[in-house]
């Protein structure tokens, strides 16, 4: 299961603010597992260019200094997994769908390579 924190802490790396801030989030839930993942937090937190990120970043933090980093329950594991398979298949669709709606290799701009009558 320290695969659930390992899966978060790639989030913090991600290109995409949003994705950071939910890594940021569950760490904090993740207790003891995500005690390796503490110096890219402390990065975060002072280093983020976005406020949200940052703020969630301290707040991971405090929440995992405060818990003593305990482990986590099953249930609290159940959640950070289910909540990453969730946005991996939302991410999945995005990219099929940016996919479909590009146009096709070597398409004119105008015309969309279809001719027109």
């Amino acid at each position: 299961e320290v695969a659930a924190a390992r899966s978060a802490a790639e989030g913090l790396a991600s290109e995409d603010s949003c994705a950071r801030w939910d890594a940021c989030r569950e760490l904090a839930k993740l207790g003891s597992w995500a005690a390796p993942h503490l110096p890219a937090l402390e990065r975060l937190a002072a280093e983020e260019s976005s406020d949200d990120v940052r703020r969630a970043a301290k707040r991971a933090l405090r929440e995992l200094r405060a818990d003593d980093m305990r482990a986590p329950t099953a249930d609290v594991v159940e959640a950070v997994i289910a909540g990453q398979q969730t946005r991996a298949v939302a991410a999945a669709i995005a990219s099929a769908a940016a996919a479909q709606s590009a146009p096709p290799a070597g398409a004119d701009a105008v015309g969309g390579g279809v001719e027109r009558l």
